[in-house]
């Protein structure tokens, strides 16, 4: 017989339709049986069962009641002693978290519930999903190697089981963290386990996902061709079922390779393919299955990628155009994401207040009981006894008070500093997204430098190091920067730094690298007024900047602090010829006036390298001994990999830079860049 295909997109969106009336309704009778079970048991464990079964029916839809019988179930599970009750409750309790997108919670719940299921003896049947959830919480939080390791060890679980079916769907997971940690070869070993799998089971949908994962691979290998094949593939499946979401993020995809192959035209019409297909994904609701903010995401990176495209076709109105609805989108991206987490804050605080009322309710529950208790012994007891079964009562209760306060306040702090926290670095994460936007895209770089690397490596989340790349007429300007400090003050430096340096050639018409040092160094003083009296500002940049002419071979350079280096043959050989740079720093004039810097002019030839840095490379610290790398055995190793091919001399300088580090911390940003002539 042969096998019909189901429309799965307008599947769910029918099944949606039909089960919406009855979901509520379905709800409400687990409910109502579960707490008519409820009330048959007192303090058992088949109560504990029925609390965590309570929790899980409210998770999808209440954050609060599921976190309340949750917890409910952990107390009674640890007045039992029963730690498998402790498992599933702090299983249920991660689960929720997770649900609710609060991650580090979700990952501290998880780990106990690992804790209580291995001492209860059921690690083996339970730990194999439990594993995968926290995997996909550090993924989420950009902690791919802690997410690789807990996705290998559900892994091996599943391997031991045989359970290949589920194992195939877990090494999508995997695939994805080992391509986020570079280690692409087991990447690609856990697309081919997966792959035969998915096609042993005819489980098209698992294979186009593995397809357009895979493309993404290829883009790194630069296998261009590779690439669109599978994407094609993906996408071939998405208009087959007529996933209208799933068409546009593929043709996105697509349109970022043949940008790559700079076949702007094809990527355009692909641009313009994918927003039509992201708007019937709106109005068929296909965000009934998808959520709001993964759509949301998507029309931002079209409207992203649309104006890059534009702007390499030379249509510069359309990309500014398209800029402005790709920073508007991006805006209220942010403004949704601060009312969710916003949202997600007062509910927890809520939540805290219900199950700390339930708690103290309880108390003077129990205090009740008690009451009623020594009311019946006063008929029983001499009234010496009753006299001291009330102080010890008034004494118990006191400490009871004191003792009650203070965890209250100490889980409100916790909860308070984690909040806060949580909040930091969702800012952090934002502002490098918008750095990240800043700076020049990866394929227009290799638009008007095509035989050139960039090597950037921020110490932190946000980085003080930036490079700029552009181009005026028939000149290529390209720049290394170091800003005072790394992390989120850097960052703040680097954007004042990028604009001044923009404004300079398109604005101010500035066209020699030393007039653009010149333009600078006022921008930076004048802008943070560091030449006022009294000014407690003393902040700057090290750069080197270069303009390139390639019709003519002519290199112009001008720098502070950070050196140019150019490896090229001569008689004497293979030699590297070091420029150095001025001293007198960017920004930092307590006088107010404007250092006048040095333009140092080149004519170079086909096969002579170029190089420019920040001083991160050579101040890492690394080897046997824990010692800086340095600038002669950076020079050595620059002049060793000049003859080489451009990908292959980025190759050797990550990975001279990884073994040389190893499990030092890293100290500063890292950026360098290479340019063959």
């Amino acid at each position: 017989m042969k096998k019909s295909h189901i429309n799965i997109p307008l599947f769910f969106a029918s099944l949606l339709v039909c089960l919406s009336f009855y979901t509520a309704k379905a709800q409400d009778a687990t409910l109502d049986s579960l707490f008519n079970d409820l009330l048959l048991h007192k303090s058992d464990t088949f109560k504990v069962k029925t609390l965590n079964q309570i929790a899980k029916t409210y998770m999808p839809n209440n954050f609060s009641k599921c976190v309340e019988f949750a917890e409910e179930a952990r107390i009674l599970s640890s007045e039992l002693k029963y730690n498998y009750g402790l498992a599933r409750s702090y299983n249920i309790l991660g689960s929720c978290y997770h649900t609710y997108q609060m991650y580090v919670d979700a990952i501290e719940n998880y780990l106990k519930a690992e804790t209580y299921y291995i001492e209860s003896n059921r690690a083996l049947g339970n730990t194999t999903r439990l594993y995968n959830d926290i995997g996909m919480c550090y993924s989420q939080l950009n902690l791919h190697k802690d997410a690789t390791f807990y996705h290998e060890k559900s892994a091996d679980i599943l391997r031991k089981k045989g359970d290949k079916t589920n194992l195939a769907r877990l090494l999508n997971n995997l695939f994805i963290s080992y391509k986020h940690t570079k280690e692409y070869q087991k990447a690609e070993d856990a697309f081919n386990e997966a792959l035969a799998v998915f096609k042993a089971e005819n489980f098209e949908y698992g294979i186009a996902i593995l397809h357009g994962n895979m493309a993404t691979l290829f883009i790194i290998y630069q296998k261009y061709d590779s690439a669109i094949a599978y994407t094609n593939k993906a996408l071939d499946f998405a208009i087959k079922n007529n996933d209208h979401f799933s068409i546009a993020l593929n043709s996105l995809n697509l349109a970022e390779v043949y940008n790559y192959k700079k076949d702007h035209k094809k990527a355009e019409s692909l641009l313009n393919t994918a927003l039509v297909n992201w708007d019937l994904a709106e109005k068929n609701n296909t965000k009934e299955k998808i959520s709001s903010n993964s759509t949301s995401k998507l029309l931002s990176s079209i409207y992203k990628e649309l104006s890059n495209t534009y702007y390499l076709l030379g249509k510069y109105k359309e990309a500014y155009e398209i800029r402005i609805k790709y920073e508007n989108k991006n805006d209220s991206l942010f403004n949704s994401d601060l009312a969710e987490k916003l949202s997600e804050s007062e509910t927890k605080y809520k939540n805290y207040q219900s199950l700390k009322e339930i708690d103290l309710l309880k108390k003077e529950q129990e205090l009740s009981e008690l009451q009623n208790h020594n009311n019946k012994l006063l008929l029983l007891s001499s009234s010496f006894i009753i006299l001291l079964l009330l102080i010890s009562g008034g004494l118990f209760y006191q400490r009871y008070k004191a003792r009650n306060k203070t965890n209250q306040e100490l889980t409100l702090k916790n909860s308070e500093i984690l909040l806060q926290k949580k909040e930091i670095t969702d800012s952090i994460n934002y502002a490098k997204r918008i750095q990240e936007a800043i700076l020049p895209p990866t394929h227009f770089v290799n638009e008007i430098l095509p035989n050139s690397f960039i090597f950037y490596k921020p110490k932190d989340i946000v980085s003080g190091d930036f490079y700029w790349v552009d181009k005026v007429n028939d000149f290529i300007y390209f720049a290394a920067v170091d800003c005072t400090g790394h992390g989120v003050p850097g960052a703040m430096m680097s954007v004042l730094g990028f604009n001044l340096i923009t404004q300079a050639v398109h604005e101010k018409g500035k066209a020699s690298p030393s007039e653009i040092l010149g333009f600078l160094d006022w921008g930076v003083n004048k802008t943070l007024r560091q030449s006022d009296q009294g000014s407690k500002v003393k902040d700057g940049m090290d750069l080197a900047l270069c303009r390139f002419n390639p019709k003519t071979l002519e290199l112009q350079y001008a720098g502070v602090q950070n050196p140019l280096y150019i490896v090229t043959t001569s008689e004497k050989g293979v030699e590297l010829l070091e420029t150095k740079a001025d001293k007198s720093p960017i920004g930092i004039n307590s006088d107010g006036i404007i250092d006048l810097y040095t333009n140092h002019t080149f004519k170079l030839k086909k096969g002579d390298c170029i190089y420019i840095f920040s001083d991160g490379y050579a101040d890492q610290m690394g080897g046997t001994k824990g010692k800086k790398f340095m600038y002669k055995p950076l020079r050595n190793l620059l002049t060793s990999i000049a003859h080489k091919e451009i990908n292959e001399q980025l190759q050797i300088v990550e990975n001279t830079f990884y073994q040389w580090k190893k499990d030092y911390d890293q100290v500063d940003d890292v950026l360098l860049i290479g340019v063959k002539i």
